[in-house]
């Protein structure tokens, strides 16, 4: 694949993962700040309650200043919060969205994480993460200076775990990332 054949838009990766999760009027658990990217894209087209944790403080702040500065400050939600233990009751959230965020957190803490936003999600939880061949196109292409092939995730581990507290599992492909539609 050389550099010409990529094909790939952050927002328009981002707009396909929450329609395929049908957000639409829901509450909505964004774990990763990210400057709110996902947030974002929520507020400004669906009706949703948004709640988005980070557990680095500066992390929430320039978020919170990309929704001001967007007119969306009434519409999110921020807390700082650690996804491997969350402050959120059982089954508080319909729909919990982990983008790209698993390969950030250490190896050993990361089975926690996918257990949290199981028990506080009662409907759809939806995971996306690099794999193999996007996370060597992601460290090539898009951001050089992480080593995102040696962050990413070994799928094998988390296929059971899902499996096992899902009703149904639909996944899709794209040139980056491998995303997981948990129906619980």
């Amino acid at each position: 694949m050389g550099e010409t054949d990529i094909k790939y838009s952050p927002y328009e990766d981002r707009l396909r993962f929450i329609e395929f999760a049908g957000v639409n009027g829901k509450k909505v658990l964004d774990i990763g700040a990210n400057k709110a990217k996902m947030s974002r894209i929520l507020a400004t087209h669906f009706n949703c309650k948004i709640v988005c944790i980070d557990p680095d403080e500066k992390k929430i702040e320039i978020a919170k200043k990309y929704t001001e500065d967007d007119g969306l400050g009434d519409k999110i939600e921020f807390k700082l919060a650690d996804a491997r233990k969350m402050p959120f009751q059982d089954n508080e959230f319909e729909i919990s969205l982990c983008y790209s965020l698993l390969h950030h957190v250490q190896k050993v803490d990361r089975r926690k994480v996918v257990e949290e936003l199981f028990r506080v999600t009662k409907e759809i939880v939806m995971i996306s993460d690099l794999h193999k061949k996007g996370a060597k196109i992601y460290d090539a292409y898009i951001h050089p200076t992480e080593n995102h092939y040696e962050m990413r995730l070994d799928f094998n581990w988390l296929i059971p775990i899902i499996k096992e507290n899902s009703k149904n599992v639909e996944e899709y492909e794209n040139t980056l990332f491998h995303v997981f539609k948990c129906i619980i």
